[in-house]
């Protein structure tokens, strides 16, 4: 739609399933009888912060996850400008986006056997950060699409996927009363990051984006190696 109506085109398309989405929530009715009280966010955000600082395994989990998912997630933005300026058919930018989903939902369709073929739960999340943390400084020295592109499948697809496992074994560290509260706090914590990150990444990429594959990567490195996950977190 892009290369064919230009770039107004799927930004316009877009408002259709929001338009749709918007007719069903109003449509939407609330439950008969008494309706539980919503906490407030910070409430919420409290409540999770008290519980992970009397509790090493989770913060370590939550911290792992969520530091590579804020950094692999970065790739979403970058890879476009990237395959651009190695002047990669505008066309076919969708496709690259859908492999790292199509490789997101295959991890996690069955991650059980996917965690076994790593040689267990633990070997998983060491592994998984290392990939997009390699892969990021592989781009800097990537030369053409065709070294790029299996890089910026892997980044989202094995990083993103990541969060699925660690919200997994979390579970198993928390009870069911607190569960949605610890799981709030692990969201918003990530989204803060992503906020913090977010310029930072802006304004390498406005100077060189392969150096900023650079940082990422370094980043990423640092952060897996900081917390290293014991076989107890993940039991």
């Amino acid at each position: 739609m892009a290369a064919r109506w230009g770039m107004t085109a799927p930004l316009l398309a877009g408002a259709v399933p929001f338009t749709a989405a918007l007719l069903v929530a109003a449509s939407l009715r609330e439950p008969a009888g008494e309706v539980e009280e919503r906490k407030r966010y910070w409430d919420t955000l409290t409540r999770g912060v008290r519980y992970f600082v009397n509790h090493p395994p989770l913060r370590r989990l939550a911290w792992d996850a969520v530091s590579v998912w804020v950094f692999s997630f970065m790739s979403i933005w970058l890879y476009q400008p990237r395959l651009r300026e190695l002047d990669f058919p505008l066309a076919w930018l969708g496709f690259v986006a859908t492999g790292g989903t199509l490789l997101q939902v295959l991890i996690l369709s069955d991650l059980e056997r996917v965690e076994r073929l790593c040689g267990g739960a633990r070997r998983f999340m060491y592994l998984s950060s290392l990939v997009p943390a390699l892969s990021f400084v592989a781009l800097v020295f990537a030369p053409s699409p065709l070294w790029a592109i299996p890089f910026f499948i892997l980044i989202p697809g094995v990083g993103l996927s990541r969060m699925g496992a660690a919200s997994a074994h979390m579970n198993k560290h928390v009870g069911s009363s607190m569960r949605a509260t610890v799981l709030s706090s692990v969201g918003m914590s990530r989204q803060l990051l992503t906020g913090l990150v977010y310029p930072l990444v802006g304004w390498g990429a406005s100077r060189s984006i392969p150096l900023t594959f650079g940082a990422l990567g370094a980043a990423a490195l640092v952060c897996a190696l900081l917390t290293p996950l014991r076989e107890s977190d993940l039991s």
